[in-house]
């Protein structure tokens, strides 16, 4: 009955890439990083399932994403981009990451796109699905679109044209 809001960071895969030893060794590539990766799929699904179970599928939007771009010169748990740069640049390859996004009945399942979406647009895009626009404070801007059209609509296209991105050291 009440609307909440779950910000969940698991700290896989990030360097130390060390499994809990319930997972260790049980990757089939072998290594503490796929090990790493696995325990985070199954995190992922338990905290899925939990939401299936508590009857929560069909009101609530579940995004999984990163934060930043592979970590290309990591021996031996390098990454791959098919970009220029890589974690730490603002190149694509630094930036640009891979996102899911699941409502069950809202968005539709296998759906496929490759359009800007911002980390700022969550802000944006969660404020409008909780209609609340009309209590964004209006004496500043926000940096974020609202990409509700683009997640809900079967062939729903981007609201984002483009984001800048510079380095200043």
């Amino acid at each position: 009955e009440n609307p909440f809001f779950m910000y969940l960071c698991f700290l896989k895969v990030h360097n130390p890439n060390n499994p809990s030893p319930r997972w260790k060794g049980k990757s089939p590539g072998g290594g503490t990083y796929l090990d790493a990766l696995m325990e985070l799929d199954d995190n992922t699904g338990q905290v899925v399932q939990a939401i299936r179970n508590l009857g929560l599928a069909e009101n609530a939007l579940v995004v999984w994403t990163t934060d930043n771009g592979a970590w290309v010169d990591a021996w031996p748990d390098a990454g791959y981009t098919p970009f220029r740069g890589g974690k730490g640049t603002t190149w694509e390859g630094g930036v640009r990451v891979p996102g899911i996004a699941y409502w069950k009945g809202m968005i539709k399942p296998g759906r496929v796109s490759d359009d800007v979406f911002d980390l700022m647009d969550l802000f944006s895009t969660a404020v409008h699905l909780a209609g609340a626009d009309a209590r964004l404070p209006k004496d500043r801007y926000i940096d974020g679109v609202d990409q509700t059209s683009f997640l809900l609509h079967d062939e729903g296209q981007g609201n984002r044209e483009c984001v800048f991105f510079w380095f200043k050291s």
